[in-house]
């Protein structure tokens, strides 16, 4: 072999080598892209992220980092798919997309690519505007199904990139970790929910507890109103006079009956004033309150009398009829006070 045969036989080989270190450079290169596509989506998520903003994300890196000219998330439902995130420099995104056999190939095939329209897919491609594009199914959770693809525009001629099958299993790889970042992102969302609903449940106990010492609260200052409303005072020795101001209901009658009694039962008195200036009307019910009173002093050897009657009450008491006995009334409470000190005198000189 001469020396222009051997020399040009090296050249051969020197370019073979070189054409081989360029090629795995280009395949190095592109394994990179793809890897720091998925390392830039895995890196910007946080605990704000959700479904929508995760796909815009993912689609936007294929777009900035691997010059796609479309990439989109469809979700894939039993009649056709739709939209989930869509490139805005397409225009607005595509209706419900559906075809005969349309759902059953993706979920028969999982994935792949298309370099022209063909069989049930072609009603895809044309929905997308989509010449060449990568496409995978993905599934995050059960109930949700999505259809990831990145391709070329069909209305951009210039570009006659074919895909080939190293671009498939890279495409294929960067889904499925999309897959799994959607899923982390998910449970985010489902940890959130249940952290939400922990935190109502905690703040609506908060404020049962509130409402109830709130509760216990009113209820203490209405027993407290209720007894100062319906005070027993011993105006002088052997009188009580009982002060009734505002609407004498039920419950405060019978406070006030036993307030009484129990001040009778203490001090021994024989007079009890009953002084009604505090009241603008009475109704029959509230009279009846007053005669059980008057009776129930009476069994313990007091004797009640009526001050401070005004006219609408004087009206009403008339009107029930002989049922008030020997009750006497008079106008004020020192005409009533001067007619038990008389009675007293009177029952002392016996």
């Amino acid at each position: 072999m001469s020396d222009e045969d051997l020399l040009r036989k090296q050249s051969q080989l020197l370019a073979q080598r070189e054409a081989e270190l360029n090629a795995l450079r280009r395949q190095h290169e592109r394994a990179l892209s793809w890897w720091s596509t998925f390392h830039a989506l895995e890196s910007d998520l946080d605990a704000q992220a959700n479904l929508q903003s995760t796909c815009d994300r993912w689609c936007g890196l294929l777009l900035d980092e691997l010059d796609f000219q479309a990439a989109a998330v469809l979700r894939i439902g039993d009649d056709g798919v739709e939209a989930l995130s869509w490139p805005s420099h397409l225009g607005e995104p595509p209706a419900a997309i559906a075809g005969p056999g349309l759902v059953a190939e993706l979920r028969a095939r999982r994935g792949g690519l298309l370099n022209a329209p063909e069989g049930p897919l072609a009603a895809l491609a044309g929905a997308l505007r989509l010449e060449r594009f990568l496409w995978c199914t993905i599934g995050p959770r059960p109930d949700l199904e999505l259809l990831a693809l990145a391709g070329f525009d069909a209305r951009a001629a210039r570009f006659r990139v074919r895909f080939v099958e190293a671009d498939v299993e890279q495409f294929r790889w960067v889904a499925r970790h999309l897959e799994t970042v959607l899923r982390n992102v998910l449970l985010m969302q489902t940890l959130a929910q249940h952290e939400r609903v922990q935190q109502m449940h905690e703040t609506l106990a908060r404020q049962r507890e509130e409402l109830e010492q709130r509760l216990t609260t009113i209820t203490a200052q209405a027993e407290t109103i209720r007894r100062l409303s319906t005070p027993v005072l011993e105006l002088w020795d052997g009188v009580l006079v009982l002060p009734i101001i505002g609407e004498l209901d039920p419950q405060r009658a019978e406070s006030m009956m036993e307030g009484l009694l129990t001040r009778l039962v203490a001090t021994r008195a024989r007079s009890v004033i009953l002084d009604v200036t505090g009241v603008d009307v009475i109704d029959a019910a509230a009279a009846d309150h007053v005669l059980r009173v008057t009776r129930a002093a009476s069994l313990l050897g007091a004797r009640c009398v009526l001050t401070g009657v005004r006219p609408a009450v004087a009206d009403t008491l008339v009107g029930l009829g002989g049922g008030f006995g020997d009750l006497r009334a008079f106008r004020d409470l020192r005409a009533g006070l001067r007619h038990c000190l008389q009675e007293q005198v009177t029952r002392a000189s016996r």
